[in-house]
């Protein structure tokens, strides 16, 4: 073939792509296509909310404890006083930290979700789309219908999926859940370690004191920071390493490759600045969000009141009514829809979800995944 004939074919061949997938055409596809992995993401996420929500009431339920305190209460008359007072002490502190605790540990298991189901849509996602654009230019040169590919791919795109969900959040929902309880009930624990339900000073439990307490919880899991100046401080964590599995177990074979080589770039993705920027904005915003909206409605003013407190737009409030009112709080991260045919409920999305998403970070790293 002379090379007159090679330009030519070259220049047919870049004509017909330029026809099929000229460049803002392509933008406006990757930018369709970005936009159905946030939908994917999301629905992906409802998926695991039942799930979640199970898990983390199962450990941190204080049913057998509010029980117990109304058995007290009712038997106070027949009971010596100092050791009632004991027992109702120590029922009180253990609902103080679960109650806490299962605030904490759905904002950062939500968050946690929602951050690597994002980078795994979209890497799936990003790999569809490079394969159909390149699929594309070769029909429209050869002029052979791609149908049948793409078809094909797609099916194959969606069992890679399902088993990249499976690979992942098996060991998170097996042991990762659970060893972030535990580490969020010690910090807890730590923090709250001298606020007492029986103490009269805790009636008048006060919204800066409680978001402050919160924010030495936060620095002691999400920084490794002690609440006591005098403890050895630890090194900055990212709260990913209870989505990870230990590295032996990734050794194993992985048959698929597409979903394999998504694995293996989800960890590069988790360990970068880009991930690590989305988490920290995403934990503020979230937090944020559970104080404006949920939990600090607690300690409103109550409009009704004659006092000069009625003029402020917070009051305090005694420790019992803050904890006794936190699971409100963490039912704000479970919206359901109807029933459905099968008699169950089906979650559906919250309003985290669509502050996170319009996060500049979050954005940035749904990019990146992406490419």
């Amino acid at each position: 073939m002379s090379d007159q004939d090679g330009t030519e074919g070259r220049e047919r061949e870049r004509s017909a792509r330029d026809a099929v997938e000229p460049a803002p055409q392509m933008w406006k596809m990757r930018r369709q296509r970005m936009t159905r992995c946030r939908d994917e993401t999301v629905k992906a996420l409802e998926g695991f909310l039942v799930t979640l929500r199970k898990t983390v009431e199962e450990k941190t339920s204080t049913v057998k404890e509010t029980q117990a305190l109304k058995r007290l209460r009712a038997e106070r008359n027949s009971m010596d006083e100092t050791l009632r007072r004991q027992e109702e002490k120590e029922l009180w502190d253990i609902i103080k930290v679960r109650s806490v605790t299962r605030v904490m540990v759905t904002a950062y298991a939500h968050t946690i979700l929602f951050l690597v189901l994002n980078v795994q849509v979209n890497l799936l996602g990003g790999r569809l789309f490079e394969e159909q654009m390149q699929n594309t230019v070769s029909s429209a040169a050869s002029m052979v219908s791609n149908d049948t590919v793409a078809s094909d791919r797609m099916g194959s795109y969606q069992a890679s999926h399902k088993f990249v969900l499976m690979h992942t959040y098996e060991y998170f929902f097996e042991r990762g859940l659970v060893a972030l309880i535990s580490t969020v009930e010690r910090a807890v624990e730590e923090v709250l370690a001298d606020w007492n339900v029986l103490d009269p000073s805790y009636l008048h439990m006060s919204r800066e004191g409680f978001e402050d307490a919160i924010g030495k919880i936060r620095s002691l899991v999400e920084e490794g920071r002690s609440s006591r100046p005098t403890a050895r401080q630890g090194r900055p964590r990212s709260l990913l390493r209870f989505l990870m599995p230990p590295s032996a177990s990734l050794e194993v074979t992985i048959d698929d490759e597409l979903a394999s080589s998504i694995l293996d770039e989800t960890w590069d993705l988790l360990e970068s600045p880009v991930v690590a920027d989305a988490q920290k904005d995403c934990l503020n915003t979230t937090f944020e969000m559970m104080r404006d909206q949920y939990w600090g409605s607690i300690f409103e003013s109550d409009s009704t009141a004659v006092d000069e407190s009625a003029a402020l737009p917070w009051a305090t409030k005694p420790l019992a009514t803050v904890l006794t009112k936190l699971k409100q709080t963490s039912n704000s991260f479970y919206k359901t829809s109807a029933v459905d045919t099968a008699g169950s409920q089906r979650m559906t999305v919250d309003s985290y979800c669509s502050m996170m998403d319009a996060l500049p970070s979050v954005l940035e790293m749904g990019d990146v995944s992406f490419n």
